[in-house]
C-alpha cells in the first residue's frame, strides 16, 4: 500500500538504528525474555511494553531474515555473533538497566542448533505468550507467508485471496506449530515464570500493566502504553477459517466412522 514499508524494510530498521546507539558502560541489571510462536501477537505485546521506555527494547534481535538483510546491506559475509549480542545487550537496555528480547521458538531453535543458547545469558524473568486459537493462528501464519505481510503497518508483497490458502497449507502450518510447542514443552517451559494468552491481552489491557509487576518493575504512565500494530484479520479470513474448522470436523467424523467396533 502507498506509504507503507515492506517486511524487509521494517525488519532491517532496528539493526541499522542499533549502530548509532551509545554503549552502556555497565551491563543490564535486569534481563527479560519473551518467548512465543509466530502469529501470537508478540510484536503488539512487546510494542506495548517497550512504549513505556522502562522495559528495554523487546524486539526480535535474533531474527535470521533481518540479520541476513542487514549483512547484505553492509556487504559483510559473516556476523561475529559475540560482538552482535554484546551490542544488543549493552545498547538496547533502557536507562533503568532493563534489557528485554522478543524471541520466537523457531528463532531460539535455529540459534541453539548453531551453538548459542539464548537462555545461557541468564534471564531474571522468562515469559511465554501463546495463542489459544491454534487454527486461527495457523491460518494467519499461512496467510503471512503467502503475502509477506507480517504486520498491519507493512505493505504486502502480493495480495492473496483467502480462498487461495488451501487446507493442506494450513495443515502444514499447524504441524509446524505443533513441533515448536513440543520443543517448548521439552526444553523451555521449565524456565518460564509466567504464561500469557494473546486472546486475554486483546480483551484486557490491564494484563500488560501486570507484566511490569511480574517483572518487579513500575509502569509510571500506563495510559501512554501504545502499539501501532492492528488486527489484520478480515471477514473473508473469518469465513475461510470457519470452512477449515468444518473440514477438520469432517475429517474427525470420517475417522470415527472408520473406527472398528469394540
Amino acid at each position: 500500500m502507498l506509504g507503507q514499508k515492506t517486511a524487509d524494510e521494517t525488519l532491517i530498521e532496528p539493526l541499522i538504528a542499533l549502530e548509532s546507539l551509545p554503549v552502556r558502560t555497565s551491563p543490564p541489571t535486569k534481563k527479560i525474555a519473551i518467548f512465543s510462536t509466530q502469529r501470537s501477537g508478540s510484536t503488539h505485546f512487546c510494542n506495548l511494553l517497550g512504549s513505556s521506555h522502562e522495559f528495554g527494547v523487546p524486539r526480535e534481535w535474533l531474527n535470521q531474515r533481518a540479520l541476513d538483510l542487514y549483512l547484505k546491506r553492509r556487504n559483510v559475509q559473516n556476523l561475529y555473533f559475540p560482538d552482535f549480542m554484546r551490542d544488543v545487550l549493552f545498547k538496547t537496555a533502557t536507562p533503568n538497566g532493563v534489557f528485554s528480547i522478543n524471541v520466537q521458538m523457531n528463532q531460539y531453535i535455529h540459534w541453539k542448533e548453531r551453538g548459542f543458547d539464548l537462555l545461557s545469558i541468564g534471564f531474571d524473568k522468562v515469559l511465554y505468550l501463546r495463542r489459544r486459537d491454534k487454527i486461527a493462528q495457523a491460518f494467519s501464519f499461512t496467510k503471512a507467508i503467502a503475502t509477506d505481510q507480517w504486520m498491519s503497518n507493512q505493505a504486502p508483497r502480493r495480495n492473496i485471496s483467502p480462498n487461495a490458502i488451501t487446507n493442506s497449507l494450513i495443515l502444514h502450518s499447524l504441524y509446524a506449530f505443533s513441533k515448536w510447542e513440543e520443543y517448548y514443552n521439552l526444553h523451555v517451559s521449565q524456565f518460564v515464570d509466567k504464561v500469557y494468552l494473546y486472546e486475554d491481552i486483546v480483551e484486557d489491557c490491564g494484563i500488560v500493566q501486570s507484566v511490569f509487576r511480574e517483572c518487579g518493575l513500575e509502569c509510571r504512565e500506563p495510559e501512554k502504553l501504545s502499539s501501532s500494530i492492528k488486527v489484520q484479520r478480515t471477514d473473508e479470513d473469518d469465513l475461510r477459517i470457519r470452512e477449515f474448522r468444518n473440514y477438520l470436523a469432517e475429517l474427525s467424523e470420517g475417522v470415527s466412522e472408520c473406527s472398528p467396533c469394540d
